[in-house]
């Protein structure tokens, strides 16, 4: 006699974090290729012009606050196949479709199943976050390393080993 499948909370945790993530992905892409750059988008075009890709990586812009890896990746994307303001949004978009997956995945075993689902669609729905994947700029990074690094700080500090910081369970 065969067991029915049961809709546990443990098999229904994945079905939940895709939908989250793919309404996450749809408020952050929804009329993306319609918005101009505005004001401090343009630091990082700014800031490569002209430079080498060892300046870019060995100096930081301060006046206009661009981080290192982005700056670097606007100068490749301009020196390969051109830039579009799709393209140069992507990173941006792609850290914050991330945060939507990894963060309830990392913060599952401190809250538990249910909670996790909810993280996952209140950071999916976070107008915040949304303004963040739809902006050239890092803050969306920012969000997404500063919230995972805090949940496995977490994960280090209650069990003391190294392979938990590390991201091996």
């Amino acid at each position: 006699m065969k067991i029915p499948l049961r809709w546990t909370r443990d098999f229904a945790f994945p079905f939940a974090l895709a939908f989250a993530f793919l309404s996450g992905l749809w408020l952050r892409v929804y009329l993306l290729a319609d918005q101009v750059f505005i004001d401090d988008e343009w630091h990082g075009l700014y800031y490569v012009i002209g430079k080498s890709p060892a300046w870019l990586l060995t100096h930081f812009s301060i006046p206009g606050a661009t981080c290192i890896p982005l700056n670097f990746y606007t100068w490749v994307l301009g020196a390969t196949m051109g830039w579009s303001e799709l393209m140069l949004r992507l990173p941006s978009l792609v850290c914050g479709v991330l945060c939507v997956v990894v963060g309830p995945l990392l913060a599952r075993e401190f809250i538990g199943t249910r909670r996790a689902v909810l993280l996952a669609f209140l950071l999916a729905i976070c107008p915040v976050l949304i303004f963040y994947s739809r902006i050239c700029r890092p803050y969306s990074a920012v969000a997404l390393l500063a919230f995972a690094a805090l949940l496995l700080a977490a994960r280090w500090m209650r069990s003391g080993g190294l392979r938990p910081a590390l991201l091996v369970h």
